[in-house]
């Protein structure tokens, strides 16, 4: 009871005491040593605004799960920029699971930003890409029309118990009507289609990055 008194007397100590305890949490998190090997590294970039020094600057938060060989996931790391999504950024983010002991990588899986796909290879040379596949069936909307959107999603859907063969004939479907788009993907459909390499159990666990956000 005296401790209590003491703290709602003094607000400014008690939120001093709480930064402090935060931080001291933050501290152990972000240098906790990592396992070794990782079958399956999600990461997410979101885009943001922060405010510092009074001041309100563009940023990228970075969120990265880890998926071991028993598909039990664990949140692994967080970082903080005031840059866009980028090589650099994401590098720096590989660079610090690799400094606290994450070596082997069998898939890494993203959305399909910037410098991402050079970032994977200077830290895992040997590491498998798989952009998100959700993210894709997403985005089709902001560049189909309505109609279109919704044929191209339902063989999507489909493709996902299927074969690459279909992501083709898919794309050859539209490409005269959606150019720009069709090409797009068409250029990165092994990067989307990484998990048709897998057997349905693993491959449901990397087709896409939305464990991250389960994990928030």
């Amino acid at each position: 009871t005296v401790k209590l008194t003491v703290l709602c007397d003094n607000p400014a100590f008690l939120i001093r005491l709480v930064k402090e305890q935060i931080q001291k949490r933050l501290n152990n998190f972000t240098q906790k040593e990592l396992p070794n090997k990782v079958f399956t590294l999600l990461i997410v970039g979101y885009l943001c605004k922060i405010k510092q020094s009074n001041k309100v600057h563009k940023g990228c938060v970075y969120s990265v799960v880890g998926i071991n060989i028993l598909s039990q996931r664990e949140f692994h790391d967080f970082h903080t920029f005031f840059a866009a999504k980028n090589k650099s950024t994401t590098y720096k983010v590989f660079q610090d699971l690799i400094d606290r002991g994450i070596g082997k990588v069998a898939v890494v899986v993203s959305d399909n930003f910037s410098g991402i796909n050079d970032a994977i290879e200077t830290a895992f040379p040997y590491t498998r890409h798989q952009l998100c596949y959700l993210r894709l069936m997403r985005n089709c909307k902001k560049y189909l029309s309505k109609p279109d959107n919704q044929g191209f999603v339902k063989e999507l859907q489909s493709i996902k118990l299927a074969t690459g063969q279909q992501f083709g004939a898919l794309c050859s479907k539209y490409q005269h009507s959606y150019k720009s788009f069709i090409a797009n993907i068409s250029s990165k459909k092994d990067y989307y289609l990484i998990f048709l390499n897998f057997n349905e159990q693993i491959g449901k666990f990397i087709y896409a990055t939305n464990a991250v956000i389960s994990n928030l």
